[in-house]
Parts: structure tokens; C-alpha cells; sequence
């Protein structure tokens, strides 16, 4: 074991490099023997031109290390630290000439204790990975519509004649499951390496049984995830949902702005976490077996696959996702403001939690499509997951729910929206099941609200679906139990209280119009009656169960809002045109501003409905 310095730019296995005996002797002249350490200097570039399973100890770069694509390298390092400095470079390939093709690049660490040593990139410091983009020049096909995917032995079937673009040895993942569930992340996902080919046929070393409907009712992504340069924890377990033990690190801490990390068309497999401060360039790569793929940063772009990690995107902000993030406990964990175009599936949770997300990828096949989380927006297809939206609060939803990416019916299964809080979502000119939409409710205590604007892409058709019953924006047509006239004489739109469940009281009222979204200005000073005609089916509403409230300004200054309250028993109607109900506020405000209003019913009638004309009568 011995320390080396580089005296000048050269080979890594010349002894000149290191100021020694040219060619010299491994171990003696140059750094090769179990533990021996190398620092290369400043402004030196040492080509990397051997391959070495000894485990070499610490390696300072504080010049560049440029591994050479004339044959396969390997570097192996001990429990010890690859430490890129200020102005340092790790180089393997460029952006203009990538690492060839016909070889690998490999290093790897054998730690003996978790997110200890590592890979560390200091402030300033460059790491430089290209890998073969011709390697392949497809990544991913789909299962064939053939038995031999379901029969239950090595062989599957592809759509396209991989033989000529894939190799013996590659790894493919494959789908296996539609249906999401609990052990989806876990099983759904099969990971099998290439035997051989026969045209679209692949042996591989697993057996392979995927589910029935397989490349005609669903689609199974194939997905080769071999790359030629790799970087990883030495005979790191790859094993689906196992996400190793006594991991290296890989830590990048440069500022933003600095655009120093590039890993193009590379695999990470084993790491504790790929720990980057700003601006991670993980292009068209594979990284696969961590505990977090990705666990903090600003402004990643991530292509490639993100599959098999306890968590795939932990957290951060801003990043950039085009890739596949599939097979992970947690695909998109937290963090804020993410863009997802990739498709996530086969996850426990597709999305767990994190605030303000762009999703336009497709969501399927996990067990919780969204788990938690807030804000988010989402345009792509949510569907096959056991529940769609879990949890979570401030969604919008515009794209597809049950249908797949070819628009054919695949519901979730157990619910589209299962809620057991505080939960209020919009749905903007979504397309709905074709069952209708599959929301859990009726629940002690718990605020759900989802609100459809364009219901089910109707134009200008408007549902709500709480808790504790629907919101419909209906026409005065006289058509089922609607009013047959509005209180003008015409066929405008009222708003119907429906559906109601049979929790709906005190405790679990159903809101027909929130304080949030109806609000009028008033003047100080001036008194004015507030009126909303309404009619009901009900039998009889008792008094205080459908409640008009309105708050105001009732003080000469400060913003105190004080309440005005009308609760009064209402009669059913005599018939369809009858809106001699009413319930009404008399207010005067001390300061000018908004007046806003709720009405609530907090009673139940089996199969009956309340009907509220939406335009308030001002004396």
C-alpha cells in the first residue's frame, strides 16, 4: 500500500505520471495494489487505461481523471472517498465522443458502512459521464398480444424485433400486473437478463407470467435498463425492492448555476442517495437500488429510469422529470414544484407527497396513484391504481381518469378519490370513469369536495360531489324533480342539492354555496335584505337544518366580520314551480366591503332534493 502523486499528465499505469520508474511496477511506480492511494494535481490529466479489482484506497482529483474507451476500465475503491475538487474533473466520455460502445467503464465502491464514503464532487468540481448513446438505439418496447407472455416460462414476446438492437446480457424490466396494489412496487415488476433471440421472441434467465389481457386489454413496458458505464456499491444486490445496505454516497455540492454534473446514458445502482445541491444533469440513465434515487437539490433534469429505490424522487425542488420512475416504495416522494412528464407506475405510491407538482405523464398501476400531497397539477391519465387520490388537498385534474393511454376503460380499482379529512379538489373538463366517478364519502367528520367544472367534458356542466352529498348545476326543465320554472318565468339554472347521504347533520352538512366562492359589495352604512328563493321535496325541512349565513364588516374599523343567521323551517313545495321558500339576512355594514354567504343543509330525506335559486333578491 502506497500514496502517489501525479508529477505530470500521463497514463495512470506509467510511472513517469507519478514521478517513478517508467513503465514501472503496479503497486510500485503506480497506484494499483489494495489500498493504495493516488492524488492527481492540478492542471495534470491522467488517463485511466487499466481495470482494477483491487480496492484501492483514497483518490484525490484535483486536475482531471479521463478514463480511456480503448478497452473496458474498472476502478475499485475500498471504503474510501473519490473526492473531485474545486477545479477538478472525473471525465468518462464526452458530450462529442462518448465512451465506445464495445466497452465498459465501471466503478465501485465496497462500503462497510452506510452513506459514509463515496463519490463527492466539491463546489467547483466536474463530473463528466457519457456513456454510449448508441449502445441502443431503442430502450423500450411493450408484450406482445401472444401466450407466450401469461404460459409461465423464460420466453416473452415483444411487439418489435428487438434482436438487432438489444444484446445478450442486457437487463430488461418488465411489467408484469395491470391492476395496482399494495404489493405493486414489490412484484408488479420483473427484472430478467437476455439469454437469447429468436426474431421477437427473448429468452431470459426468469420465468415470465404475465397477467391475462396482456398487450390487448393493458400494456406491458419492456425496458432495457443497461447502460455501459456504470457506477454503484461493489456486487450491490439489483434484485427488485431490495435497496442494499452499507451504501456509498454520492454527493455533489455545487452552486447553482454551475451546470459542472452530467450523467448521460449511465447506471447508479446501490448508492445511498444521489445527493446533488443544484442543476443534476441524469440524462437517459438508470439508476436502480438506492434508498433515495434522488434525496435533495433544485432544478434536476431526470430522464432515463428511476426504478427499485426505496424512494425515487425524495425531495427538492424544481426538478425536470421526462423519465419512467417505476417499482419504487415512494416514486415521487415529496419536494415542490416538480414537472413530471414521465410515466409513473407500478409504485406502492406514485406520487407520496410534495406541493405543486406538473404531472403530464401517465400514473397507473400503482397502489396509490397520489398519495398525499397538495396543489398539484394534473394533466395526464390516472388509472389502474387501486385508489387514484387518496389523500391530499388543492388538486386540478384535467386529464383522463380510468382510462388508459389509448383511451380504453381501466378503472381504478377500489376508488377514484378516497378521502378521510380535509380534501377539496377540482376537476377541470376531465374526462370521467365509465362507471362514473368512484368517490368515497359518507364519513363522520371528513371534508370532501370535488369540484367538476365541465363535468365529464360537458361544456358548462358543473357537479360537485361532497361528502355528504352532490351540488348540480340544473336547468329549471321540469325534467325528473327539477323545478319546472325558474322564479323569473324562465328556464335558467338553479343549483340542486342531491344524493344526499345519511350522515348529512349537524356535524356533516352539506354546503350548496360556500363563503369562499359568494360574495356581494355593500356600503357602509346602507341596510340592505339579502333573499334566496329555494324549493324542496323534502317532506319538510326542520328549522335550523338549512341555514343561510352571512358575514360582513361590523365594526368602524379593524377587519371583524360579524354573522347574520336565518334558519327558518321550510314546507315542500306545492309543485315544481313553487319558490315561495326563502331564507334571507338583513345587513348593515359599518365599513364597506364584501359580504359573503353560505348555505348549508344539515338534514336527510331518502331520495329528495333542495333546490336554490342561485341569484340573491337585494332590497
Amino acid at each position: 500500500m502506497a500514496a502517489f502523486t501525479s508529477v505530470q499528465t500521463g497514463n495512470w499505469n506509467d510511472g513517469a505520471t507519478w514521478g517513478l520508474t517508467s513503465p514501472g511496477v503496479k503497486g510500485t511506480d503506480w497506484p494499483g495494489i489494495a489500498g493504495d492511494t493516488a492524488n492527481i494535481a492540478t492542471t495534470h490529466v491522467v488517463t485511466y487505461n487499466v481495470s482494477e479489482t483491487n480496492e484501492m484506497g483514497q483518490i484525490d482529483v484535483v486536475g482531471k481523471l479521463s478514463f480511456s474507451d480503448a478497452a473496458s476500465r474498472k476502478l475499485t475503491l475500498a471504503h474510501q472517498n473519490l473526492n473531485i475538487a474545486n477545479g477538478g474533473e472525473l471525465e468518462i466520455g464526452t458530450s462529442a465522443a462518448n465512451f465506445a460502445a464495445a466497452y465498459t467503464a465501471e466503478i465501485l465502491w465496497n462500503t462497510t458502512s452506510d452513506n459514509a464514503k463515496g463519490l463527492i464532487i466539491t463546489n467547483g468540481g466536474k463530473l463528466t459521464v457519457y456513456g454510449a448513446s448508441d449502445y441502443c438505439s431503442n430502450y423500450e418496447d411493450t408484450l406482445a398480444n401472444n401466450a407466450e407472455n401469461t404460459d409461465g416460462d423464460t420466453s416473452i414476446m415483444t411487439v418489435n424485433d428487438m434482436s438487432a438492437i438489444w444484446h445478450v446480457g442486457d437487463e430488461l424490466t418488465i411489467k408484469v400486473e395491470n391492476a395496482g396494489d399494495s404489493t405493486s412496487h414489490q412484484d408488479a415488476i420483473k427484472k430478467g437478463v437476455i439469454q437469447s433471440f429468436a426474431g421477437t421472441t427473448i429468452v431470459l434467465d426468469i420465468v415470465i407470467t404475465a397477467a391475462a389481457g396482456v398487450g390487448d386489454t393493458w400494456i406491458s413496458p419492456v425496458v432495457n435498463v443497461t447502460r455501459n458505464v456504470k457506477f454503484g456499491k461493489l456486487n450491490a444486490s439489483t434484485a427488485i425492492a431490495n435497496y442494499n445496505t452499507f451504501r456509498p454516497k454520492f454527493t455533489d455540492t455545487n452552486a447553482s448555476g454551475n451546470n459542472n454534473c452530467f450523467f448521460s446514458y449511465a447506471m447508479a445502482t446501490g448508492f445511498y442517495a444521489i445527493a446533488s445541491s443544484y442543476d443534476f444533469k441524469f440524462l437517459n440513465s438508470t439508476v436502480r437500488n438506492c434508498n433515495f434515487a434522488f434525496s435533495s437539490g433544485s432544478g434536476h433534469t431526470v430522464s432515463g429510469n428511476v426504478y427499485s429505490n426505496s424512494n425515487g424522487v425524495s425531495s427538492g425542488s424544481g426538478h425536470t422529470v421526462s423519465g419512467n420512475v417505476y417499482s419504487n416504495s415512494n416514486g415521487v416522494s415529496s419536494g415542490s414544484g416538480h414537472t413530471v412528464s414521465g410515466n409513473v407506475y407500478s409504485n406502492s405510491n406514485g406520487f407520496y407527497l410534495g406541493v405543486k407538482h406538473t404531472v403530464s405523464g401517465n400514473v397507473y398501476s400503482n397502489n396509490y396513484a397520489f398519495s398525499s400531497g397538495s396543489g398539484h397539477t394534473v394533466s395526464g391519465n390516472v388509472y389502474s391504481n387501486s385508489r387514484g387520490f387518496h389523500y391530499g388537498v388543492k388538486h386540478t385534474v384535467s386529464g383522463k381518469i380510468g382510462y388508459n393511454a389509448t383511451d380504453v376503460s381501466s378503472p381504478n380499482t377500489t376508488s377514484d378519490f378516497h378521502t378521510a379529512d380535509y380534501h377539496k379538489h377540482t376537476l377541470l373538463n376531465a374526462k370521467l370513469p365509465l362507471a362514473g366517478l368512484n368517490v368515497i364519502r359518507n364519513l363522520n367528520c371528513v371534508t370532501t369536495r370535488i369540484s367538476c367544472e365541465h363535468h365529464d367534458r360537458s361544456t358548462n356542466t358543473h357537479k360537485i360531489y361532497d361528502n355528504n352529498g352532490d351540488i348540480v348545476k340544473t336547468a329549471c326543465s321540469g325534467v325528473g324533480d327539477a323545478p319546472s320554472v325558474d322564479p323569473d318565468g324562465g328556464a335558467g339554472n338553479c343549483i340542486e342539492l342531491s344524493n344526499i347521504q345519511s350522515l348529512c347533520n349537524l356535524g356533516n352538512p352539506l354546503i350548496g354555496i360556500e363563503f369562499e366562492k359568494y360574495r356581494i359589495w355593500a356600503i357602509t352604512g346602507i341596510e340592505k335584505t339579502y333573499t334566496f328563493k329555494l324549493q324542496t321535496t323534502y317532506a319538510g325541512i326542520t328549522a335550523g337544518n338549512l341555514k343561510l349565513t352571512a358575514k360582513y364588516l361590523d365594526e368602524v374599523s379593524g377587519g371583524h366580520l360579524g354573522e347574520q343567521i336565518n334558519a327558518p323551517a321550510i314546507n315542500q313545495r306545492g309543485n315544481a314551480a313553487d319558490w315561495t321558500q326563502t331564507l334571507a339576512v338583513t345587513i348593515t355594514p359599518l365599513q364597506t366591503g364584501w359580504v359573503s354567504f353560505e348555505i348549508r343543509l344539515m338534514e336527510y330525506e331518502s331520495g329528495n332534493e333542495v333546490y336554490i335559486w342561485p341569484v340573491v333578491g337585494i332590497v
